[in-house]
């Protein structure tokens, strides 16, 4: 699967403390081998094929 990561995503990524980096590292895994994976609370958008949404609490 294709994730991309905008240069905001990126430059926040870079400001966080080192254990926030492992946990957003671990969820950028299972959303890269299975984006239906219950802890990504994925869901569909309207009007767009094929593209889905991924909120985390």
């Amino acid at each position: 699967m294709n994730i991309k990561a905008y240069e905001r995503f990126k430059n926040s990524y870079q400001n966080l403390p080192e254990h926030i980096k492992k946990k957003v590292d671990k969820q950028i895994k299972i959303l890269s081998n299975n984006f239906r994976h219950p802890s990504l609370h994925t869901k569909k958008l309207k009007g767009k094929i094929g593209i889905k949404a991924v909120e985390q609490l």
